[in-house]
């Protein structure tokens, strides 16, 4: 997905189009799709726990930074890297010692900055079979095509906001900044990596159910072969009487005739 044209979608239960008619999308709290990835710091996870390339190159810079300076003025940090053949030991040595006088919860992701969360989790299709079968309960709710560029997903003075591509088998990273400012949020197992999702995090100054949005946001809304006739003539009533969803289209996804996969139908 290019965010020049950007769009990204949200899957949910026949009570997502209750939210849409309040101007709203549920937020969803916790870190349980996480699980149980968060818990590096398991005593059995630690015992056997390899070394981690971003811990060679901690120890790395360490010991460059430990050299007297008549040696380090003539030595860059590029030239010292190349000798980690050869440091290898006593770089292992130092990660290992490092380790045990870390502080305990140091190699671990915080589960508090998650409870401080309200967030969606959107991907870039419509045609997600997990989308619709295990968000949209099995193939009977709906999904809603969002806007990613809409001013809804930027910060402002109510809530942080951050978007971003989930990563799949990402190296682990504890610290927080700038380009990390919620350490594990935005990680996945690389089996899910066809899911292609994305995840929208709101940090308001006390956890909010719901996001309160602008209609235009909502670009096209889609249904599936499981919907029930009420929900789709109130999908049909929302998108050609209300005003506020008049620019919206209406879609159904079914599955294709020749080959074992989903494709779209647009509501004539």
């Amino acid at each position: 997905m290019t965010m020049a044209t950007a769009s990204l979608h949200l899957y949910g239960s026949s009570a997502l189009l209750g939210h849409l008619k309040n101007a709203r999308l549920p937020l969803l709290h916790g870190s349980n799709q996480l699980s149980p990835y968060l818990e590096t710091g398991h005593k059995r996870v630690l015992s056997q726990a390899p070394i981690t390339e971003h811990e060679i190159n901690q120890e790395l810079r360490r010991q460059f930074e430990a050299l007297p300076g008549h040696i380090s003025a003539l030595l860059s940090f590029e030239d010292f890297t190349k000798q980690s053949e050869k440091l290898m030991p006593s770089i292992e040595a130092g990660i290992k010692a490092r380790r045990q006088q870390s502080k305990p919860g140091s190699n671990q992701y915080s589960t508090e900055r998650f409870h401080k969360v309200s967030y969606l989790r959107l991907f870039n299709s419509a045609l997600s079979h997990y989308g619709w079968q295990c968000l949209a309960d099995q193939f009977s709710g709906i999904c809603v095509e969002l806007e990613a560029n809409h001013d809804v997903f930027q910060s402002n003075d109510e809530r942080l906001a951050l978007l971003k591509a989930v990563q799949y088998g990402a190296t682990h990273d504890f610290n927080v900044n700038g380009h990390n400012p919620i350490p594990g949020f935005f990680l996945d197992n690389p089996e899910n990596a066809l899911r292609e999702e994305w995840r929208a995090a709101f940090l308001f100054a006390e956890p909010q159910p719901v996001l309160k949005i602008q209609a235009r946001i909502v670009k096209r809304i889609y249904l599936s072969v499981n919907a029930e006739e009420s929900l789709v003539e109130d999908c049909q009533r929302l998108v050609r009487q209300d005003l506020r969803y008049r620019h919206a289209e209406l879609s159904f996804v079914v599955p294709d005739e020749q080959q074992w996969r989903l494709r779209v139908n647009i509501d004539q």
